[in-house]
Protein backbone atom coordinates (compact mmCIF):
# COMPACT_ATOMS: atom_id res chain seq x y z
CA UNK A 1 0.00 0.00 0.00
CA UNK A 2 2.85 2.26 1.18
CA UNK A 3 4.85 1.73 -1.96
CA UNK A 4 1.65 2.05 -4.52
CA UNK A 5 1.12 5.79 -2.70
CA UNK A 6 4.50 6.69 -3.34
CA UNK A 7 4.68 5.63 -6.94
CA UNK A 8 1.35 7.45 -7.43
CA UNK A 9 3.28 10.71 -5.41
CA UNK A 10 5.76 10.32 -8.08
CA UNK A 11 3.76 10.16 -11.36
CA UNK A 12 1.38 12.82 -9.94
CA UNK A 13 4.22 14.79 -9.38
CA UNK A 14 6.38 14.79 -11.75
CA UNK A 15 6.41 17.91 -13.23
CA UNK A 16 7.26 19.08 -9.53
CA UNK A 17 10.08 17.43 -8.96
CA UNK A 18 11.30 18.15 -12.82
CA UNK A 19 10.59 21.93 -11.96
CA UNK A 20 13.12 21.10 -8.77
CA UNK A 21 15.79 19.70 -10.76
CA UNK A 22 15.66 22.52 -13.82
CA UNK A 23 15.68 25.06 -10.72
CA UNK A 24 18.77 23.54 -9.38
CA UNK A 25 20.59 23.29 -12.83
CA UNK A 26 19.96 26.68 -13.14
CA UNK A 27 21.43 27.49 -9.49
CA UNK A 28 24.84 25.32 -10.33
CA UNK A 29 25.63 27.20 -13.99
CA UNK A 30 24.78 30.41 -12.58
CA UNK A 31 27.63 30.19 -9.56
CA UNK A 32 29.90 28.48 -11.96
CA UNK A 33 28.91 31.89 -14.12
CA UNK A 34 30.00 33.69 -11.21
CA UNK A 35 33.24 32.50 -10.98
CA UNK A 36 36.55 32.98 -12.01
CA UNK A 37 37.88 29.79 -13.73
CA UNK A 38 41.14 28.16 -11.94
CA UNK A 39 43.69 26.03 -13.82
CA UNK A 40 45.86 23.43 -12.30
CA UNK A 41 49.51 22.57 -13.62
CA UNK A 42 51.38 19.68 -11.97
CA UNK A 43 55.14 19.25 -11.32
CA UNK A 44 56.90 15.48 -10.44
CA UNK A 45 59.97 15.09 -9.05
CA UNK A 46 61.83 11.48 -8.31
CA UNK A 47 64.32 10.89 -5.73
CA UNK A 48 66.91 8.83 -5.55
CA UNK A 49 70.49 8.17 -3.94
CA UNK A 50 73.23 10.27 -5.38
CA UNK A 51 74.91 8.28 -7.86
CA UNK A 52 78.49 9.59 -6.54
CA UNK A 53 78.23 8.53 -3.18
CA UNK A 54 81.87 6.98 -2.17
CA UNK A 55 80.60 3.34 -1.60
CA UNK A 56 78.27 0.48 -1.28
CA UNK A 57 77.22 0.91 1.93
CA UNK A 58 76.60 4.43 1.62
CA UNK A 59 74.09 3.38 -0.80
CA UNK A 60 72.25 1.06 0.75
CA UNK A 61 71.73 3.33 3.77
CA UNK A 62 70.69 6.08 1.62
CA UNK A 63 67.50 3.19 0.25
CA UNK A 64 67.31 2.41 3.90
CA UNK A 65 66.53 6.74 4.91
CA UNK A 66 64.20 6.43 1.85
CA UNK A 67 62.16 3.91 3.24
CA UNK A 68 61.32 6.07 5.91
CA UNK A 69 59.28 8.51 3.96
CA UNK A 70 61.49 11.09 5.96
CA UNK A 71 63.52 13.04 3.09
CA UNK A 72 60.23 13.20 1.38
CA UNK A 73 58.60 15.70 3.80
CA UNK A 74 61.63 17.58 4.14
CA UNK A 75 61.80 17.92 0.04
CA UNK A 76 58.03 18.56 0.04
CA UNK A 77 58.60 21.57 2.83
CA UNK A 78 61.14 23.12 0.83
CA UNK A 79 59.17 23.16 -2.69
CA UNK A 80 56.16 24.98 -0.77
CA UNK A 81 58.73 27.00 1.40
CA UNK A 82 58.57 30.77 1.13
CA UNK A 83 62.46 31.40 -0.18
CA UNK A 84 62.06 28.91 -3.13
CA UNK A 85 58.67 30.59 -4.19
CA UNK A 86 60.27 34.06 -4.11
CA UNK A 87 62.78 33.01 -5.83
CA UNK A 88 61.00 31.32 -8.70
CA UNK A 89 58.42 34.44 -8.90
CA UNK A 90 61.46 37.21 -9.53
CA UNK A 91 61.58 34.98 -13.03
CA UNK A 92 57.88 34.69 -12.92
CA UNK A 93 56.99 38.12 -12.28
CA UNK A 94 53.99 37.70 -10.47
CA UNK A 95 52.77 40.88 -7.71
CA UNK A 96 51.98 40.72 -4.97
CA UNK A 97 48.22 40.52 -5.16
CA UNK A 98 48.41 38.22 -7.92
CA UNK A 99 50.58 35.72 -5.96
CA UNK A 100 47.89 35.52 -3.27
CA UNK A 101 45.61 33.99 -5.98
CA UNK A 102 47.90 31.05 -6.70
CA UNK A 103 48.12 28.26 -4.38
CA UNK A 104 50.51 25.82 -4.07
CA UNK A 105 50.54 22.49 -2.62
CA UNK A 106 52.95 19.01 -2.15
CA UNK A 107 51.83 15.57 -1.96
CA UNK A 108 53.70 12.62 -1.20
CA UNK A 109 53.02 8.72 -2.82
CA UNK A 110 53.93 6.39 0.21
CA UNK A 111 54.05 3.53 -2.40
CA UNK A 112 57.18 4.96 -5.01
CA UNK A 113 60.12 7.72 -4.77
CA UNK A 114 57.58 10.49 -6.62
CA UNK A 115 57.42 13.85 -5.05
CA UNK A 116 54.66 15.82 -6.57
CA UNK A 117 54.08 19.51 -6.90
CA UNK A 118 50.66 21.02 -7.56
CA UNK A 119 50.01 24.56 -8.55
CA UNK A 120 46.57 26.59 -9.12
CA UNK A 121 45.80 29.90 -10.58
CA UNK A 122 43.00 31.91 -12.77
CA UNK A 123 46.01 32.18 -15.43
CA UNK A 124 46.82 28.83 -17.45
CA UNK A 125 50.26 29.74 -18.87
CA UNK A 126 51.46 31.67 -15.21
CA UNK A 127 50.24 28.96 -13.41
CA UNK A 128 52.49 26.38 -15.53
CA UNK A 129 55.39 28.81 -15.96
CA UNK A 130 54.93 29.18 -11.43
CA UNK A 131 54.94 25.69 -10.74
CA UNK A 132 57.80 24.96 -13.25
CA UNK A 133 60.27 27.53 -11.95
CA UNK A 134 59.63 26.49 -8.41
CA UNK A 135 60.69 22.96 -9.35
CA UNK A 136 63.62 24.20 -11.01
CA UNK A 137 64.36 26.49 -7.97
CA UNK A 138 63.71 23.91 -5.61
CA UNK A 139 65.82 21.29 -7.08
CA UNK A 140 68.46 23.41 -7.47
CA UNK A 141 68.16 24.79 -3.38
CA UNK A 142 67.57 20.82 -2.43
CA UNK A 143 71.20 19.19 -4.78
CA UNK A 144 73.18 22.15 -3.11
CA UNK A 145 72.48 21.18 0.60
CA UNK A 146 71.89 17.70 0.50
CA UNK A 147 74.45 15.64 -1.33
CA UNK A 148 73.15 11.77 -0.51
CA UNK A 149 70.59 12.37 -2.13
CA UNK A 150 69.41 13.60 -5.81
CA UNK A 151 65.71 14.67 -6.89
CA UNK A 152 64.91 15.86 -10.67
CA UNK A 153 62.29 16.58 -12.71
CA UNK A 154 59.94 13.30 -13.74
CA UNK A 155 57.33 15.66 -15.69
CA UNK A 156 57.18 19.39 -16.00
CA UNK A 157 53.81 21.00 -16.21
CA UNK A 158 51.94 21.92 -19.40
CA UNK A 159 49.62 24.56 -19.85
CA UNK A 160 45.94 23.53 -18.59
CA UNK A 161 43.73 23.39 -21.75
CA UNK A 162 40.87 23.60 -19.29
CA UNK A 163 39.90 24.56 -16.14
CA UNK A 164 40.47 22.86 -13.19
CA UNK A 165 37.23 25.09 -11.43
CA UNK A 166 34.88 25.56 -11.91
CA UNK A 167 34.01 21.65 -13.21
CA UNK A 168 30.31 22.75 -14.98
CA UNK A 169 29.34 19.77 -16.46
CA UNK A 170 30.45 17.55 -12.78
CA UNK A 171 28.36 20.39 -10.53
CA UNK A 172 25.70 20.77 -12.87
CA UNK A 173 25.04 16.67 -12.39
CA UNK A 174 25.44 17.21 -8.87
CA UNK A 175 23.10 19.90 -8.39
CA UNK A 176 20.73 17.84 -10.84
CA UNK A 177 21.13 14.67 -8.07
CA UNK A 178 20.16 17.23 -5.06
CA UNK A 179 17.41 18.71 -7.13
CA UNK A 180 15.92 15.28 -7.85
CA UNK A 181 16.23 14.39 -4.41
CA UNK A 182 14.87 17.14 -3.23
CA UNK A 183 11.37 16.93 -5.62
CA UNK A 184 11.04 13.31 -4.60
CA UNK A 185 10.94 14.29 -0.77
CA UNK A 186 8.85 17.18 -1.12
CA UNK A 187 6.07 14.92 -3.71
CA UNK A 188 5.94 11.29 -1.54
CA UNK A 189 5.78 14.00 2.09
CA UNK A 190 2.94 15.95 0.64
CA UNK A 191 1.10 12.64 -0.83
CA UNK A 192 1.40 11.22 2.53
CA UNK A 193 0.64 14.13 4.23
CA UNK A 194 -2.59 14.56 2.18
CA UNK A 195 -3.69 10.90 3.35
CA UNK A 196 -4.17 11.45 7.31
CA UNK A 197 -5.65 15.13 6.33
CA UNK A 198 -8.21 13.48 4.07
CA UNK A 199 -9.01 11.10 6.26
CA UNK A 200 -9.92 13.61 9.38
CA UNK A 201 -11.93 15.55 7.36
CA UNK A 202 -13.85 12.70 5.96
CA UNK A 203 -14.35 11.11 9.59
CA UNK A 204 -15.79 14.89 11.02
CA UNK A 205 -17.51 15.78 7.98
CA UNK A 206 -19.79 12.62 7.59
CA UNK A 207 -22.65 11.41 9.90
CA UNK A 208 -21.81 8.71 12.16
CA UNK A 209 -25.45 7.22 12.08
CA UNK A 210 -27.00 7.77 8.42
CA UNK A 211 -22.65 7.50 6.85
Amino acid sequence: MLVQQIIKAIVSGRKMIIAFVLIAVCISLAISASMVPIYQSKVTFVIAPNKNLPSSRDVVSAFTALDTLDIFSTYADILSSVRVIEEANKVVGLDDEEMVSYKRSTQMNPQSIILELSVEGPDAKKTAFLANEIGKYGIQFINAYFSVFEIDFLDQAVISKSAYKPRTYRDMGIFAGFGLCIGLIVVIFKELLDIPINQFVQRFSMDNESL
